[in-house]
């Protein structure tokens, strides 16, 4: 059969679900059976009344082709006020709401398949419409606007991806609904376009949400945001659903998740909250408008992966959670070969929903990838389920998988990174027999990574861990701030850099660290409160320090926190002049954590002035501290 024989022309209904990935990540089974009801009690019998033919489905999208305009329109208002009436009683964050496109154009037929231009166009303008909305091409409102009595709101040229020339395209109107852009369009006028680019944000490859006046689901309270938001587009990317049904392809969802966070957290004019606080809420019943107020932050990307053997279905979708409103969502349907492709498609579609601006470099620094070695990226993500556990165990097994890794990829530079850490925490806690000889090997595998990549931040950070371990205060600064510089958004490196001017003596320097480390991660650990504490008693503000180490003990923080923790108030209490509470603070310290003595502090404490160290000590061994 020829082509020209395939061809004809067709009015065509393009449906989708808002915020099918969501709906499906809270309550799978729920949305799928609530999709069939609607498909049998509603779409069907309404189908079958308007001669209208389904000539496509993906489970959250129709594709429907009419035998005329007028038919076409007609099912999709009375599909839209039918789903209205069937979502009274269901609870604005279950409901399910449809985006209609509606265009009438040339086809090419497939067996029972619609293909081609017109298809495209009407699938455009379901990405435009909000939800429960319809939009129409102007070829489809030439057809109907002498046949049907309605209302549309001319939304004017719109370019869209993959379709060479701008679409017409119109809103329709409910009952008693205005048009939201005031004065008639009235063509050749300059400042259209401009109206036109304020009304449309057009995000490629992904959904576009208008604001309809009812939001997708219920908004956050600017009241209740833990913390003032940035001064620039500020979000936390939630830990991806692992949808799988098997544990351990936990790794995967962890793993995209992660990467995601790291390519967003290189750009300097975003605001992103780094992983051990957005992961807190993995697996937990959470709503979007909670984690935002929690966070501190406007936006948030949530998703799920389901990988069956090497098919993998990747949903993501971006919100705005003072607004309500779903600003982008997609779902991938790939071989697992092309996940970082999918990866570099999300964050893309998450920066151009943003409106962030992005330089030709900046560009390549977002979709860099350390590793093009599927196998080595997944066994990489493995190690590093146990690497966050921080254990001695899981820090040795995670030292073999990355092993393992670095055949796969020998120029993998996060694995040098991350077996470099392995084996200093090893030295720096004594689970290795012989510490310095696993220092010495980090610093191997450190210097290895930096001549891979020398502007990765995550490499002068471990630099920073590598020269305050050996004392070296002045290079350790210098190289927490350069990755810092390279990766504003780097909770680890403000961390680091905060715990290196601490021991360098610049306390007011250092609290200011650690208040930037404790915004990005506001679910921070106790470490970081306990050195702050420490900063406060360096900085001779006695009653900030207190209140700290107090917050810190409210958590029960394991032996060697707390027992710091007690040191510090000892501290405080000596130079307030209550010497009883002092000393009753110094008995608690070495009751929690005997292995505190003068000793063990003097090399435990890499303070760069030893005056001040000797000052410390003789202050704890005064108040009680055993000598050894």
């Amino acid at each position: 059969m020829s082509e020209h024989a395939n061809r004809r022309l067709a009015a065509i209904v393009a449906a989708d679900v808002a915020g099918y990935s969501r709906l499906v990540g809270a309550d799978e089974e729920g949305t799928l059976q609530a999709l069939r009801g609607h498909r049998t009690d509603l779409i069907d019998p309404l189908l079958a009344d308007h001669a209208g033919r389904i000539a496509n489905t993906a489970g959250d999208s129709l594709l429907i082709e009419f035998p005329s305009a007028v038919a076409a329109v007609r099912f999709a208002i009375a599909m839209q006020e039918g789903m209205a009436a069937r979502n009274e009683a269901v609870p604005a964050e279950r409901r399910i709401e449809f985006r209609i496109g509606i265009n009438v154009g040339d086809v090419v037929t497939e067996g029972e398949d619609l293909l081609g231009h017109g298809v495209n166009v009407a699938a455009r303008l379901e990405a435009l419409a909000p939800p429960g909305g319809i939009c129409l091409s102007r070829t489809a409102r030439d057809q109907v606007r002498d046949r049907m009595a309605l209302k549309m709101e001319d939304l004017g040229e719109v370019a869209v991806k993959n379709i060479d020339r701008p679409v017409r395209v119109f809103r329709l109107l409910g009952d008693g609904e205005t048009p939201a852009r005031g004065a008639p369009r009235r063509a050749g006028r300059p400042w259209l376009l401009a109206a036109a680019a304020v009304l449309l944000i057009l995000v490629g490859g992904g959904g576009f949400y208008w604001w309809s006046g009812r939001p997708d689901i219920a908004p956050a309270d600017p009241a209740k945001l833990a913390f003032p938001l940035p001064d620039k587009p500020s979000i936390a990317v939630l830990a991806f659903e692992n949808l799988s049904g098997d544990p351990k392809q936990d790794y995967v969802s962890d793993g995209l998740s992660e990467d995601i966070i790291a390519a967003l957290s290189r750009l300097p004019s975003l605001f992103v909250i780094a992983r051990n606080s957005s992961f807190t809420y993995k697996g937990k019943p959470v709503k979007v408008q909670q984690v935002a107020e929690e966070l501190g932050v406007r936006y948030l990307l949530e998703g799920s992966v389901q990988r069956s053997g090497d098919k993998l279905r990747v949903s993501a979708q971006l919100i705005d959670a003072l607004s309500g409103h779903h600003l982008w969502s997609k779902t991938y349907d790939r071989v697992v070969t092309e996940l970082f492709a999918v990866k570099d498609d999300i964050t893309l579609n998450i920066v151009s929903s943003l409106q962030v601006e992005l330089t030709e470099g900046k560009w390549a620094e977002l979709s860099r990838h350390d590793t093009n070695n599927l196998q080595a990226w997944l066994l990489y993500q493995e190690g590093q389920g146990h690497h966050f556990r921080f254990t001695k165990e899981d820090t040795a097994t995670a030292q073999d998988i990355y092993r393992r890794v670095l055949e796969l990829d020998p120029g993998y530079v996060s694995v040098y990174v991350s077996l470099a850490w392995t084996h200093i925490n090893n030295a720096r806690f004594k689970w290795s027999e012989t510490p310095e000889r696993s220092f010495q090997r980090g610093v191997e595998l450190a210097e290895k990574a930096l001549g891979l990549d020398p502007d990765s931040s995550h490499v002068h950070n471990l630099f920073n861990g590598v020269h305050l371990y050996r004392g070296e205060h002045d290079l350790a600064i210098e190289a927490g701030r350069k990755a810092l510089a390279l990766d504003p958004n780097n909770y680890d490196a403000a961390a680091t850099l905060a715990l290196a001017l601490l021991k360098a003596m610049q306390p007011d320097q250092s609290i200011a660290h650690f208040k930037l480390a404790m915004r990005l991660s506001p679910y921070y650990p106790s470490w970081i409160l306990e050195n702050l504490g420490e900063a406060y008693v360096m900085a001779e503000q006695c009653g900030d320090a207190i209140d700290t180490y107090q917050k810190v003990l409210t958590r029960k923080p394991g032996a060697s926190i707390a027992g710091e923790s007690y040191l510090g108030l000892a501290l405080c209490y000596d130079a307030q002049g209550h010497e009883d509470e002092a000393r009753e603070a110094i008995a608690k310290a070495v009751e929690t954590y005997p292995r505190y003595t003068v000793s063990h502090l003097r090399g435990w404490l890499l303070y760069k002035d030893p005056a001040y160290l000797e000052r410390y000590l003789a202050t704890v061994s005064r108040l009680g501290l055993p000598a050894d």
